[in-house]
């Protein structure tokens, strides 16, 4: 087989590692990492550090430019591909470009979600996924002003967090009858409570969530219990692949794009790794979406392997309820 030209849609950690993993098989190959983002790779674990001021953003790059020139990586930024040819081996960028490939990762990543509760979508509640929607946040929130956090994931958890040390007045919502169900156990999560209190966030847990107003002064949330206002409203309640652009593709989908254990679709040529690929578990016996950095970067450099002719397969593990950022236990994060 003579010299191959990749393309990857997305440059979070999915397709970084993945291009990674192909040039480090491959010294010849083309690769093409495109992102709709016009900045670097960067961590997005580390943005409510940003926000809170504790990071600076040249800390956020996961490598710099000199990394994707002394690698051939050509990377692409401001480069949206709204459609993919599997037949013709191409894809389409908003602008008509088309650009042909031999394999083809689609590592677009997932958007937040934006939950139906009756007013929410014209309260202008922040989300958090990019530096953009960072920057945002900040211009947005003052010292001493009050944020609403309605959440169901560690993201909102973080967001709290990095509130706090803005020194801002926080009312955490979780939208659940627990702190984080699915993500730590019930110990740790009445732990992290207390810490959360103890920083002065006021917590509201197994409340449910009626209606969402929004008037010149302020956002008004109504739960079953309270009435809660803020200035500024967030909401953390997870997040759903990035599939509207592909209807037209011929690639299956259902709630992800649907992969096989070598993270290939219903292509053989074209693979998906990260937010956007759907797996088969088999101790669930269930397709899964496998949110998160560590399942990214390890479907990455799978894809990237199997991209460069490797027939490894993706097999879920699961990690214990208890949480780390960084290596850091979440509860002591809140110091």
């Amino acid at each position: 087989m003579g010299r191959l030209r990749h393309i990857i849609i997305g440059h979070g950690p999915a397709g970084v590692y993945a291009a990674r993993c192909i040039r480090k098989r491959n010294r010849d190959d083309d690769i093409l990492l495109l992102s709709d983002e016009p900045c670097l790779a960067y961590s997005r674990i580390l943005l409510p550090d940003y926000i809170a001021g504790r990071v600076s953003l040249d800390r956020l790059w996961l490598y710099p430019q000199s990394y994707y020139d002394e690698a051939r990586i050509q990377l692409r930024l401001r480069t949206k591909i709204t459609s993919v040819h599997p037949e013709q081996r191409a894809v389409t960028t908003e602008n008509g470009e088309t650009i042909p490939f031999d394999r083809l990762l689609i590592a677009c990543g997932g958007l937040p979600i934006l939950p139906g509760i009756d007013g929410l979508a014209d309260a202008g509640a922040v989300t958090l996924k990019t530096i953009a929607d960072a920057q945002a946040i900040i211009a947005r929130v003052k010292r001493g002003s009050s944020v609403l956090v309605l959440a169901r994931d560690l993201v909102g958890v973080e967001m709290t967090r990095a509130f706090c040390l803005m020194g801002l007045r926080v009312t955490y919502i979780e939208w659940g009858d627990e702190l984080l169900p699915h993500i730590i156990d019930p110990a740790t999560a009445e732990e992290l409570a207390l810490r959360m209190k103890a920083a002065g966030v006021q917590m509201v847990v197994g409340e449910g969530i009626h209606r969402v107003e929004k008037s010149d002064s302020a956002i008004v949330v109504h739960t079953s219990g309270k009435t809660l206002r803020g200035d500024t409203l967030a909401v953390a309640v997870g997040k759903t692949p990035c599939l509207n652009w592909l209807e037209s593709s011929g690639i299956a989908t259902n709630r992800g794009i649907l992969a096989d254990e070598r993270l290939r679709t219903n292509h053989p040529d074209i693979f998906v790794a990260g937010d956007a690929a759907e797996i088969y578990d088999p101790a669930a016996r269930k397709r899964k979406l496998l949110f998160g950095w560590k399942n990214a970067t390890e479907q990455g450099e799978l894809a990237g392997a199997n991209m460069s002719g490797d027939t490894r397969e993706f097999v879920v593990t699961y990690t214990p309820g208890l949480k780390q950022i960084f290596g850091v236990d979440i509860r002591h994060r809140w110091k």
